[in-house]
């Protein structure tokens, strides 16, 4: 028995719904899936490996400073290149300068706050331009392979502590010292009774 020119009709109705149907949910698909804008972070690919060498640091860096408030000249590229590092690093490849070194600091008590660029910030407070937290560590700008400038507290006897290369990640502690990377701005403000 042969179909009727109804059911052919029918069925081509179908398929061509379905198939509509297929193509609809196939494009909605690659959409969302283009609306990704990290997609390394989402797939789970690894960040790319810094460089072997240090890169020198750039003239155009310039860290903003702001002293009682007021914007002053920025640290610059140029002057962490032309200060010798009182911290260097062979592997992997870094160096950092205390901030004493860099800064100019204020002999009385002051309150020292370092911005990073996504709104994070370290704050000290200290008695005068001895800068030591807790005895033990120092405010330290770090320059790294990846080229970028990191707010850190290391002790000077130590600075570099066997945190890296030593393997065996999920079996020791990690570093407890605080680190900011992508330092935007360093803000000194002296105590109200140090004020002149």
């Amino acid at each position: 028995m042969s179909k009727s020119r109804w059911e052919c009709g029918v069925g081509v109705i179908r398929r061509a719904v379905i198939t509509r149907l297929l193509f609809a949910a196939m494009l909605l698909g690659s959409t969302a899936c283009g609306d990704l804008e990290q997609p390394s972070q989402v797939l789970l690919i690894p960040n790319v490996p810094p460089p072997p060498d240090l890169p020198p640091v750039p003239p155009t860096l310039a860290v903003r400073m702001v002293i009682d408030g007021v914007e002053v000249t920025p640290l610059s590229g140029g002057q962490l290149e032309g200060t010798s590092a009182d911290y260097v690093s062979e592997r992997p490849a870094r160096k950092g300068w205390n901030l004493g070194s860099v800064v100019a600091l204020p002999d009385g008590p002051f309150e020292l706050i370092i911005d990073g660029k996504d709104g994070i910030s370290l704050q000290f407070e200290f008695t005068g331009p001895e800068v030591t937290v807790g005895g033990e560590v120092v405010p330290t700008l770090l320059w790294r392979r990846r080229g970028d400038l990191v707010a850190a507290t290391l002790n000077p006897d130590n600075p570099f502590e066997g945190y890296h290369l030593q393997g065996q990640r999920t079996r020791r502690i990690g570093d407890p010292l605080p680190r900011l990377i992508g330092v935007s701005r360093i803000r000194i403000n002296r105590l109200k009774a140090q004020r002149t």
